[in-house]
């Protein structure tokens, strides 16, 4: 057995208000970041899920149910461990597109993403988007939950809901409810009469549905840049976790 000592890991507190608890983390250690930028450089979306996925889950101590855990939470806790690793910076290509007097700008240069200021954009009312009437009467509603990580980046939330895959719909229903009574998925119906209930609701209910699911909640970060060649200013929007590290 080695004689080496070991290095106990410096453990970081972390406010997760949307779980209502406070979590401890660590950051990444060298054989985790080795992990973590082979994945990146593979440029295949599934293994850099699941690698974030098993790291945020060693780096939290297994403290949360990462599979259960809302996208952008994953997201956030990951940058945050990110930024613990290796600083509050992420240096980033640039190209600028800006065309001047009939050429395009050669402008190709680095700049700096100050991942401190990054956080959690939430989409205007975005909870009570989470309840949908879908009766004239508004007797009958639903109640949806955001999807959890490795399912969210299953589905192309870009396509109409019908598109959507029925198991992704399933795992984002909180209850189905009347005023009489309210139903849990699993316990009180199943996936196949979900699926047959929905085909029954109209546009109408369908388009608010979607709608929910293409307005997501997601890490953002603005970044002003000003190209040193042509000058043009203009605000990078960094919206989702890829847009920082991909």
């Amino acid at each position: 057995m080695s004689a080496l000592p070991k290095v106990e890991c410096i453990k970081h507190n972390l406010d997760l208000p949307e779980l209502g608890k406070k979590i401890k983390f660590r950051g990444f250690t060298n054989r985790e970041h080795k992990l973590i930028l082979e994945a990146i450089e593979m440029q295949d979306e599934m293994v850099l899920l699941n690698t974030i996925l098993d790291i945020v889950d060693a780096c939290t101590f297994k403290e949360l149910d990462i599979q259960k855990i809302p996208t952008h939470l994953v997201d956030w806790i990951y940058l945050q461990i990110h930024i613990k690793s290796t600083g509050q910076v992420q240096m980033a290509q640039y190209t600028c597109n800006n065309v001047v007097d009939g050429e395009k700008c050669p402008g190709d240069f680095q700049i700096r993403l100050p991942l401190e200021e990054a956080g959690i954009v939430y989409p205007t009312a975005y909870n009570e988007s989470k309840v949908i009437m879908l009766d004239a009467k508004k007797n009958i509603g639903i109640k949806l939950k955001s999807p959890n990580f490795e399912e969210l980046k299953t589905v192309d939330l870009g396509k109409d809901v019908m598109n959507i895959t029925d198991h992704f719909i399933m795992t984002c229903i909180d209850s189905v409810f009347s005023q009489d009574q309210i139903l849990v998925p699993g316990a009180d119906f199943t996936v196949d009469e979900a699926i047959e209930w929905f085909n029954e609701l109209d546009g109408e209910s369908l388009r608010k549905i979607s709608k929910f699911f293409k307005d997501m909640p997601y890490i953002g970060l603005s970044v002003p840049v000003t190209c040193p060649i042509c000058k043009r200013k203009e605000i990078i929007e960094l919206k989702g976790l890829q847009d920082f590290f991909v």
